[in-house]
């Protein structure tokens, strides 16, 4: 709730709330590499005889299901010149055959006293277009971040590790978008990281909420770009409700030794 406080001609605004929202400082910039999918590279795929994608380097580079990078056509980038094109599902990790999915994990080691304290926040987004279609073209994409421990060569399969060994927490958001190709919609997430997380895992995807095609392509043309996965600290960051009302109690103290001398 925003309140007006009124002090004679002087006006101050403070927030009043029950519960403040937390505050967060950047404490890395974008893990990602290739976020926005400038570089060519070879996304798909590898896959075993059962039909599930075997863990092959996903250390610092993105790979998944049936994926392209292209450049502008129906749709322009929503930065520099290339975009990642989703086209067809697969028996990926998250052992769905209604989604194309791209994954990619972060090392996050590196960051471990900071880890360790409790108050780390994975931020993961991309931003997603579409062609308009028609009353069957699907509208859905996801995103999901992962917080992991264990070896980073087991990734995806730990992820569907039942005992929650290697898969400490986990958050995911579907995200509906429009028709506009002229807009670019973000889907974005966010992960607070247990203590012991070793790395993370961020997958991005388009999926078939409308139709379940069964052959390729099953996507009418499905974009990502500009993928983030970062991390802020909630630590000891002063609330903005504080900062308000210490500002509106420092000018009441002004006001009251005014009225003192006067």
């Amino acid at each position: 709730m925003l309140s007006r406080l009124w002090i004679g001609p002087l006006s101050v605004v403070a927030t009043l709330t029950m519960a403040m929202p937390a505050s967060a400082a950047p404490i890395s910039g974008n893990l990602l590499d290739n976020p926005s999918f400038e570089t060519l590279e070879n996304i798909c795929c590898t896959f075993n005889g059962a039909g599930n994608l075997l863990p092959t380097s996903f250390a610092d580079d993105w790979r998944g299901e049936l994926a392209s990078i292209v450049t502008a056509g129906s749709i322009t980038p929503a930065d520099g010149t290339r975009m990642l094109q989703f086209v067809a599902t697969g028996a990926g990790p998250a052992h769905t055959f209604n989604s194309s999915e791209v994954f990619q994990i972060v090392d996050v080691s590196g960051f471990a006293a900071q880890i360790a304290g409790g108050d780390v926040v994975a931020q993961g987004n991309f931003f997603a277009n579409r062609v308009a279609g028609d009353d069957q073209t699907d509208t859905r994409f996801l995103v999901h971040v992962l917080a992991m421990t264990g070896a980073e060569s087991a990734f995806p399969f730990n992820i569907a590790d039942g005992t929650g060994v290697f898969r400490l927490a986990e958050a995911a958001v579907n995200f509906d978008t429009d028709a506009d190709v002229s807009t670019w919609q973000e889907v974005s997430v966010t992960l607070p990281i247990p203590v012991g997380t070793t790395y993370l895992g961020i997958r991005v995807g388009a999926v078939e909420n409308v139709v379940n095609d069964t052959s390729a392509p099953e996507f009418d043309g499905h974009f990502a770009d500009k993928a983030f996965l970062g991390l802020v600290s909630t630590a000891d960051i002063p609330e903005p409700t504080t900062l308000a009302l210490f500002a509106f109690g420092l000018i009441g103290m002004g006001t009251m030794r005014r009225r003192l001398h006067n």
